[in-house]
């Protein structure tokens, strides 16, 4: 009852200030008041990390190791507990904090660390930064101390050596990784360098410019509709963009810009889905054949690019629109546009960087701007097709990830928005898809490490929200 009790407190008191009123506790003469503050602050210590023990882990440690000496059997045992947890996020560092400790109590600590699973090495302290786990099976570590984790998190290692040190829950040092992902990397028309994407959100949207008069009209030189033209006679025009005829297609792009900015985002809604779909198809239709056949003219293919993103770039500004793109279009929109990039065809137009610059662009307003769920949800569903099929390239998942690191990194200010079942059921059928020990064979596990520091990520920012799910 007084856990559930302190459980409910936390969501209205911050834990870094409960942790001082539950270490009182351990001033008390009677054992089992000791032992249950030690459980419960080893509870706050895995949730909210090492920084919950206040006022500083240098001076609220030496505490808790002074409770390693006592006379009672379970009050030792909490107290080992509560510094493994503080072992498994900060490594070797956790030494410097307990300050002096006899040898048996210091033999005992390091036992404990053992069977928890955690090798002790004479290595220098872990760095502030976060280093990348280097196999599934030492980023799975952490999590099998009790038996209580979710499922999710129990998976088990099968390699006897483990790393020297942990940093934190399947954490990911993203600049590092971006930097070190390949010499081949620095070869494709990638996203956007972080360091830019600042200074191109401030950009204006770059409204290409119109296509010519030789292909924005029809042969007769007559509308597919007017603006009063009936619900059919739209989807009909809409059905026109994906089209063989690249200059029937323009065509149909361009009225519906017109049309659409004219009749408002009310009525593009009906027509979201469809006109998504058939821009998508496409710009398919332009990888596989437009650019690689000679019966197209350059100028063409450019215009319906430049027709397209004029229409994206409307669409991704109202939120209305933006938010209602659903899961499984936006993956594909993603999937595309991840392709486009990667075109080696592409780049070979005279306007080809510029339409990668629009790509470049598009993909931070898709990351940004639709549903939060759509889109975590679509990208971990993209980077769990693009590991199960083989044909995927290094480049193209390498792209994949970088989109989703980003996600992540908004995580913090946009959790509110997050369904967390759904986020978790994501994660799930990727990790049930890929478990960790196929990994093994695999010469890069990174978009493992990804998705675990998505639930890493999610279990920070919700804490026992996460753990309840999986109970």
């Amino acid at each position: 009852m007084i856990r559930g009790l302190l459980k409910w407190i936390i969501k209205v008191y911050p834990a870094s200030k409960l942790f001082n009123y539950i270490a009182d506790g351990l001033k008390s003469k009677n054992a089992k008041t000791r032992t249950e503050c030690l459980g419960e602050i080893a509870y706050l210590i895995s949730i909210y990390g090492e920084n919950v023990c206040q006022p500083s882990p240098a001076k609220a440690l030496p505490a808790l190791a002074a409770q390693i000496a006592d006379r009672d059997n379970a009050v030792r045992s909490a107290a080992l507990n509560a510094i493994v947890e503080v072992y498994n996020l900060i490594g070797e560092t956790v030494y410097k904090y307990l300050g002096r400790i006899s040898e048996k109590d210091q033999s005992l600590l390091e036992e404990r660390i053992r069977r928890a699973g955690k090798t002790k090495v004479a290595a220098e302290p872990v760095k502030p930064t976060n280093q990348p786990v280097k196999k599934s099976s030492d980023s799975s570590a952490p999590a099998e101390k009790k038996s209580s984790k979710p499922a999710i998190l129990q998976t088990k290692s099968n390699s006897a050596s483990t790393a020297p040190s942990v940093q934190q829950y399947f954490s990911l040092d993203f600049d590092k990784i971006e930097k070190t992902s390949g010499s081949s990397s620095n070869e494709i028309p990638s996203l956007v360098a972080n360091d830019d994407v600042d200074d191109l959100l401030k950009e204006p949207v770059p409204t290409l410019p119109r296509t010519t008069g030789s292909t924005s009209s029809s042969s007769h030189g007559r509308k597919m509709f007017s603006p009063s033209s009936s619900s059919a006679a739209v989807d009909y025009c809409v059905s026109q963009i994906a089209s063989n005829e690249i200059k029937l297609a323009i065509t149909a792009l361009k009225e519906l810009e017109d049309h659409f900015r004219i009749k408002g985002p009310a009525v593009w809604l009906k027509h979201l889905n469809q006109f998504l779909i058939a821009c998508v198809l496409q710009l398919r239709m332009i990888l596989s054949t437009h650019l690689v056949s000679d019966a197209y003219q350059e100028e063409d293919v450019i215009n319906v690019y430049k027709s397209i993103f004029n229409n994206f770039f409307a669409l991704l500004l109202e939120p209305m629109l933006a938010r209602a793109i659903p899961k499984e279009i936006l993956k594909d929109v993603i999937h595309v546009m991840i392709s486009t990039l990667l075109d080696e065809n592409l780049i070979k137009l005279y306007e080809g960087p510029q339409v990668i610059r629009c790509v470049n662009k598009l993909m931070l307003y898709i990351t940004e701007k639709p549903d939060r769920n759509h889109v975590l949800g679509s990208l971990i569903k993209l980077l769990q097709d693009s590991v199960t099929h083989y044909s995927s390239t290094p480049k193209f998942v390498d792209l994949i990830m970088k989109c989703t690191w980003r996600v992540t990194r908004m995580l913090p200010a946009s959790i509110q928005e997050l369904n967390l079942n759904q986020a978790l059921l994501d994660i799930h059928l990727f990790i049930d898809a890929h478990p960790t020990s196929t990994w093994k064979n695999r010469p890069d596990d990174t978009p493992l490490r990804t998705v675990k520091t998505i639930l890493h990520s999610l279990i920070k920012l919700k804490g026992e929200q996460v753990k309840i799910k999986f109970r």
